[in-house]
């Protein structure tokens, strides 16, 4: 499925697109390897996407992607698995383009609340998340590994999301 707008086009990943397997992974490199984080591989991309509720989008600007977003939808709540952006696209308020357009998908698709994790020190991911009306439900020491063998603590953050009378959309 393609959306456009501003430039803007959002590509739903199917299932067995080797392609999009290596591009999420090359964004994701790009995007974490920066903070110390060790990047996802194209077997990790294609073992997650084999997962049920699993879904993926590349985000592109002017034919050029410049990121994604992994979720996955059990029942009617859905977790945000990853989304990276590449670093020479960050800071034009593409973060939030995304975020935007994950709520509305999974309000359509029925979902009530959106859970996703954050290392504590990534302070611009907190600030939009927050921004968007998350709230801070919890926190898992230790949760992530990055260089040098340091480990960062994980916030937990939950978004109830809009209830869309899916009837009248037709």
């Amino acid at each position: 499925m393609l959306n456009e707008g501003q430039n803007n086009t959002f590509i739903d990943v199917e299932p067995g697109n080797e392609a999009a397997y290596a591009l999420m992974a090359q964004l994701h490199r790009r995007a974490f390897e920066a903070q110390g984080e060790k990047a996802w591989t194209v077997h990790s991309f294609r073992e997650l996407l084999q997962s049920p509720g699993m879904k993926a989008t590349i985000v592109e600007k002017d034919n050029c992607p410049f990121g994604f977003f992994l979720y996955r939808i059990v029942a009617d709540e859905a977790e945000l698995i990853s989304v990276g952006l590449d670093p020479l696209y960050q800071g034009q308020g593409l973060a939030a383009l995304v975020l935007s357009r994950l709520q509305s998908d999974l309000a359509l698709a029925g979902v009530k609340q959106l859970f996703l994790e954050v290392r504590q020190d990534n302070k611009k991911a907190i600030k939009l998340y927050t921004g968007f009306g998350f709230k801070k439900i919890g926190e898992r020491k230790a949760y992530y590994y990055v260089k040098g063998d340091k480990k960062v603590n994980a916030l937990v953050f939950s978004l109830k999301l809009p209830n869309i009378d899916r009837g009248l959309m037709s």
